[in-house]
């Protein structure tokens, strides 16, 4: 049985919204022709997926792998799933983390080949993730994790914690969101009349300075209540960020694991907060296992410490080290890794957080992934940018 016919394939060079290049590909087959563009992280884990760039910080390079090494061994070819696909391109690239021809080549022939089976097979896209993943859509629309204030590297440090998020507690997807806008809106009024006019970080946040760890924080709780409560926060911390000589350093003010740790419990009790991404650098498993023990109804969420790595969120979860994950595709390389890393994750009894990166582009597949995968959240920035507000706007339209 055919999966799918892949007939041509064109690759090009965009912008992502950081202004710095990035790939989108063209693939057709059988009256088809579906598209796929890859985002850039700037906050990255070590052991990611290798994204390949020229000296420059270009990726003519990655164009002509598309071209010289990719394309002629997909063209005119039928094939059976879509594993079958990645696997021929994990083939090509012959190493694990695709540092050859860079994980920024293979994942949107991935994705642009998921796209293409699903229009050949006359199929939504998040019901044919659900098919290839071989899980069954929840009727539960994932939640919002809106990124609504940036520091850390999203924003040059003007604050300590890369993401500040409203994640609203409605039962349906469109309150959730109509809910995000009206905080928002809400958000950037409180900011004005302490600070004026701020700039935005990578994600669309508000970024401003700050000297006091708890100010962000106390914005964003007024804001839920001015908005009509019915939410609670997320951080993304990315401690590895500011990690250095075996300590934190935070607000100039140098921590160590345990003094961080007593700051979180501080920030929980004092906030609405339930949701706490990468508190401590990647390698540090015994600092997450304790904090995890200390707060066992709170989302401890690994990202730059799981790497959408199927392996690391097994053996993460065997430490008790983590209950949530964030999933990013290009992480891992391609479709069927990431759907993997995925079902690993709901094997051992975590919620899925489908995300954004920092430097994105117009492309939504994340909402269908999150759709198709049944996830707990999407994870997509701040609809202030346009490159966020779609994926938002794509949710919506799949729930109906």
């Amino acid at each position: 049985m055919t999966y799918v016919h892949i007939e041509h394939i064109t690759a090009q060079e965009i912008l992502d919204s950081r202004g710095k290049p990035t790939i989108e590909v063209e693939i057709s087959g059988g009256g088809y022709t579906a598209k796929a563009a890859v985002p850039s992280g700037k906050s990255t884990g070590v052991n990611e997926a290798v994204e390949l760039r020229d000296e420059d910080g270009g990726v003519s390079c990655v164009l002509k792998t598309i071209e010289s090494e990719i394309t002629p061994k997909l063209i005119g070819t039928e094939f059976a799933s879509q594993k079958e696909i990645d696997t021929l391109l994990r083939g090509i690239d012959g190493i694990e983390n695709f540092s050859r021809i860079g994980a920024n080549s293979a994942l949107p022939i991935s994705i642009g080949a998921l796209r293409l089976a699903a229009m050949q097979r006359g199929m939504e896209l998040s019901d044919h993730i659900a098919d290839v993943a071989g899980m069954q859509k929840s009727k539960q629309a994932p939640r919002l994790y809106v990124n609504v204030i940036n520091g850390g590297a999203h924003a040059d440090f003007r604050l300590p914690f890369q993401e500040y998020m409203i994640v609203p507690e409605h039962e349906s997807v469109h309150d959730a969101y109509a809910y995000i806008v009206k905080a928002i809106e809400i958000l950037g009024e409180l900011i004005e009349e302490r600070y004026g006019n701020v700039p935005l970080g990578d994600e669309g946040g508000y970024s401003f300075v700050s000297e006091m760890i708890e100010e962000p924080f106390e914005l964003v709780s007024l804001a839920i209540e001015k908005a009509g409560g019915n939410a609670h926060i997320a951080i993304d911390v990315a401690a590895s960020a500011f990690f250095e000589g075996g300590g934190y350093r935070v607000n100039g003010e140098r921590m160590t694991k345990k003094a961080l740790g007593g700051l979180y419990e501080k920030l929980v009790q004092a906030f609405p907060l339930k949701s706490i991404e990468d508190p401590f650098e990647e390698h540090d498993a015994e600092s997450f296992t304790a904090l995890h023990a200390a707060f066992p109804d709170i989302l401890i969420v690994g990202d730059d410490f799981t790497v959408t790595d199927p392996e690391r969120i097994a053996e993460v979860a065997k430490r008790e080290a983590a209950n949530a994950v964030i999933i990013k595709p290009n992480q891992i390389g391609t479709v069927s890794d990431t759907l993997e890393a995925i079902a690993v994750a709901h094997d051992v009894g975590w919620k899925t957080i489908i995300s954004h990166r920092s430097g994105e582009t117009l492309d939504t597949f994340i909402a269908d992934l999150a759709v198709g995968t049944g996830a707990y959240a999407m994870k997509a920035g701040s609809p202030l940018q346009d490159v966020r507000r779609v994926k938002y706007e794509r949710l919506l339209e799949i729930v109906g």
